[in-house]
C-alpha cells in the first residue's frame, strides 16, 4: 500500500534536484524516493581482521616471528 505524503522543499533544492536529475528517464520523485530508500537502509560495519603476526608458548618468554 502506498500513500501520498507532501513536504516543502526550497526552490534551492528543487533546483539542485533538477540538476542532478536532468534526463527524461529521470523522475524528480524518483530521485527522492532513491534516496530516501538508500538513507534508510541499514550500515554495513566493517569489522578488522586481526593479524597475527608473533606468538609464545611459553607465556611471554619467548616470541615467534609468523
Amino acid at each position: 500500500m502506498s500513500r501520498t505524503i507532501s513536504i516543502r522543499l526550497s526552490s534551492e533544492m528543487i533546483q539542485e534536484i533538477d540538476e542532478k536529475c536532468n534526463t527524461d528517464s529521470c523522475s524528480r520523485n524518483d530521485f527522492i524516493k532513491n534516496l530516501i530508500s538508500e538513507a534508510l537502509k541499514p550500515e554495513k560495519k566493517v569489522v578488522p581482521k586481526a593479524i597475527v603476526t608473533k606468538v609464545s608458548y611459553d607465556d611471554g618468554k619467548n616470541w615467534i616471528d609468523l
